[in-house]
């Protein structure tokens, strides 16, 4: 469970360009809630590759580790449980990659445009619309407001 939320870090820290380890992508808060142990959090800094993959690297070993250690299981449902986690970690691989084709992709010029263009239309039609109530204050009403 732990792997999951170190996980969801290293996606946050990948999409914003930086890594786990850096003062603003929550790696110190993870070590002060004891979720991660500094060596941990040394060894997912020094990964020559994208963090959230080490952590999916990691689930992997764990779930296999976890798989091979239980010896009460028949062999068809330790296969079917490894199918399973495989299949839902490589969902999780696959989102990775989604989030950082979205990212770099951007958004369109004209989202832009639409958001401004909305924005000004809003602050133009309330100034009329509010103009006789709120007298001189009417401006700073509207941008509380918007």
């Amino acid at each position: 469970s732990c792997l999951s939320i170190i996980f969801a870090y290293c996606c946050k820290a990948q999409l914003r360009g930086s890594g786990l380890e850096h003062e603003t992508e929550g790696g110190s808060k993870l070590l002060r809630k004891g979720v991660i142990s500094q060596e941990e959090l040394d060894l997912i800094s020094r990964q020559s590759g994208w963090q959230p993959y080490y952590c999916i690297d990691a689930m992997r070993a764990v779930v296999s580790a976890g798989l091979k250690a239980d010896d009460k299981q028949g062999e068809w449902k330790k296969n079917a449980a490894q199918t399973a986690m495989e299949e839902t970690i490589c969902k999780l691989a696959d989102s990775i990659g989604g989030c950082i084709r979205v990212k770099t992709t951007g958004l369109p010029v004209a989202y832009d445009d639409i958001l401004n263009t909305t924005a000004a239309i809003f602050f133009i039609a309330a100034c009329l619309a509010w103009a006789p109530g709120a007298g001189l204050y009417n401006p700073i009403i509207v941008l509380i407001v918007y």
